[in-house]
């Protein structure tokens, strides 16, 4: 990768606090060069076999039109095909067009596949008009499109699998795992959220238009928002109903009442901790490991008068005070255990036991998880998102979590799939982010980081539109699900 790219797409590394021992970054390090080795344009000898394997595996494409630019000559793959309208709205034809601004590409995407992509686009040696069309084309091609993975993948992936093993949850790296994403800047953060600065998947009722509602309209400009430190009232948009109806559903779920106790775990920018002490009148202990959205917790707590109703802490869920236990009549977490890591899924769900209270408590999540069929391949590899995006973070299956639960003394109440909104989520956070890039995303970058190149900042934003886009496909072609869970124990009188 250039060092732009490598900059930027690893940007968390310089982040304060956020070293690795020598060891470990001679690893990460050989990683990269492996990596950026095999993609150089000097190895113009692979170029032409890796551009003619590559061309002759996308021709089995019968599922969608992916057409590709190369050097003056188009190269057309695959057949008209429509997605159905509650996946991708009235215009679901699904075509996309790639054009090869540098021949790299295809030794990139030999070599390394799915992240020799993700790579390649956020370099700029690709163009894309339809990202989120190639990821679907992809997937509903997967199965003809297996031998892509073949040549030196295997050798690239064990060098960032290895390297990303430093990136576990323990303890020690937790904290540094959380801070490389959320700490990134409150002002980039706040110009794709909605208003409230929820961070996970919102929940669009049929008046909102459901979870293809936002494909119905044409998009003319992104709606205004105040920056968070102004406090301006203002109409709620679509987006910011949607989180708040999901903020009630996790209330529901949760039981939530008049002088409960709630321990929130991952609190965010304190949404849901504020919501369940103003609306359901309960008392909430929230814990975060993100330094930034403490701080905005705490200014909106003592703004809005709650010191009384909620206590915000940076603290790791393995760290709760002595008082914590079996103190709580729900204990919730949105978007969190994706960050715990499978290794420490049966310690994570200790706690959560360890802190319900011993009667009629419960457990309340929502998570990102991989179908029970792929989740032995999926936790054997390196995907964009680990590599990328969350470092530390892995999804679960359902029975991963089933298993995990119960040897904590937990069991599954139900489970309901909200998937299918987390991709209209996903496209209402990348139209803003889009809209908002040049005059408040950029900007924030350069006072935040001032080293930063013009060149950093166009890899970053290329890089937010593929995680966007990357999970937007995985969600609406339901590879993807998001759960809303209900754990609690046997003998629960209080659930319907």
């Amino acid at each position: 990768m250039t060092s732009a790219g490598e900059y930027i797409a690893h940007c968390s590394n310089y982040l304060p606090g956020s070293g690795s021992s020598n060891a470990q970054a001679l690893l990460n390090n050989l990683s990269s060069h492996v990596q950026s080795l095999l993609g150089r344009p000097s190895l113009g000898a692979i170029q032409p076999f890796a551009k003619s394997a590559i061309i002759s595996t996308l021709s089995r494409i019968t599922r969608g039109q992916l057409h590709v630019e190369s050097l003056g000559v188009q190269h057309d793959f695959g057949s008209a095909y429509t997605l159905p309208e509650h996946v991708a709205g009235p215009s679901g034809a699904l075509t996309a067009h790639i054009k090869v601004l540098d021949e790299a590409f295809w030794v990139r995407l030999l070599l390394n596949t799915d992240l020799g992509f993700a790579d390649a686009y956020m370099l700029g040696e690709i163009e894309v008009d339809n990202l989120s069309n190639i990821f679907k084309i992809f997937l509903l091609n997967r199965r003809s499109l297996r031998e892509l993975s073949m040549f030196l993948t295997p050798l690239v992936r064990t060098f960032s699998y290895l390297s990303n093993t430093r990136l576990t949850n323990a303890l020690t790296r937790s904290r540094q795992n959380i801070s490389m994403h959320y700490d990134l800047s409150n002002e980039v953060f706040e110009a794709f959220l909605s208003r409230d600065m929820t961070y996970s998947c919102a929940v669009f009722t049929d008046e909102l238009g459901g979870s293809t509602g936002d494909l119905l309209e044409t998009k003319h400009s992104a709606p205004h928002r105040e920056p968070m430190d102004e406090g301006k009232a203002c109409a709620p948009d679509d987006l910011e109903k949607g989180q708040l109806e999901k903020l009630h559903l996790l209330a529901r779920k949760a039981r939530i009442k008049k002088g409960s106790r709630v321990l929130e775990i991952g609190c965010g920018w304190g949404s849901f901790s504020i919501l369940a002490a103003t609306e359901y009148g309960a008392t909430v202990e929230a814990i975060t490991l993100s330094t930034e959205q403490q701080s905005v917790v705490q200014r909106k707590i003592d703004e809005m008068g709650l010191s009384h109703r909620i206590t915000v802490r940076l603290m790791d869920y393995r760290e709760l005070p002595e008082e914590f236990h079996h103190a709580f009549d729900a204990v919730v977490s949105i978007g969190v255990m994706e960050h715990v890591g499978i290794e420490y899924m049966r310690d994570w769900f200790k706690v959560m036991d360890w802190a319900m209270k011993e009667e009629n408590a419960v457990k309340v999540c929502t998570m990102t998880t991989i179908p029970d069929t792929k989740w032995a391949s999926y936790s054997r590899d390196v995907d964009f998102i680990r590599k990328y995006i969350f470092p530390g973070g892995q999804l679960s299956s359902i029975k991963s979590l089933v298993d995990a639960a119960t040897d904590a003394g937990l069991n599954i109440h139900s489970v309901e799939d909200i998937g299918p909104h987390y991709a209209r989520t996903l496209r209402e956070w990348n139209y803003r982010f889009q809209r908002n890039f040049d005059s408040r995303i950029s900007p924030a970058l350069r006072r935040r980081y001032p080293h930063l190149t013009e060149a950093d900042i166009q890899v970053f934003q290329r890089k937010w539109t593929y995680y966007f886009m990357y999970c937007e496909a995985g969600f609406a072609m339901r590879f993807l699900s998001d759960n809303v869970i209900v754990f609690t124990r046997e003998g629960n009188l209080l659930l319907d």
